[in-house]
C-alpha cells in the first residue's frame, strides 16, 4: 500500500515525521468577527499560533479571488518569507473589558 507509506507533506512518513520534528508546524489564521477563542484553544493545546490582521497581509494587485485553499497557501508562502506581521491577542479579561466598552459606545434605539 502506497498511500499508507506516505505521510501529509508527499515524503515518506518516516521522512514527514522526522521534518515535523526539526520545524515544527506553526498555525495562523486573519482575525475576524468571532473574537480570539480559537487562537486560545489552539495555545492551550501546546501549538505555536499567530492571528493576523487581513488589513496587514500583503496582496497582489487584481488578486480578488478568494477561496480558503488560495487564502492558505498565500498565508504559509508570506509566513516562510517572514512578510506577515502578528497582532496583539488580548486576554479574555481585556476582551471582556473591550467588548462592554464598544456595547456602551453603540447608540441607543427607543
Amino acid at each position: 500500500m502506497l498511500a499508507s507509506k506516505v505521510g501529509c507533506c508527499g515524503l515518506s512518513n518516516s521522512l514527514c515525521h522526522s521534518a515535523v520534528a526539526i520545524h515544527p508546524p506553526h498555525r495562523i489564521y486573519e482575525a475576524g468577527p468571532t473574537g480570539y477563542g480559537l487562537y486560545r484553544q489552539i495555545v492551550e493545546l501546546g501549538h505555536d499560533c499567530m492571528v493576523v490582521a487581513p488589513s496587514l497581509v500583503p496582496k497582489r494587485a487584481g488578486d480578488r479571488v478568494k477561496t480558503n485553499r488560495r487564502d492558505a497557501m498565500s498565508l504559509a508562502r508570506l509566513h516562510r518569507a517572514g512578510a506577515l506581521t502578528a497582532v496583539w491577542v488580548p486576554d479574555e479579561a481585556h476582551e471582556a473589558i473591550r467588548d462592554l466598552v464598544r456595547l456602551a459606545k453603540r447608540p441607543t434605539t427607543r
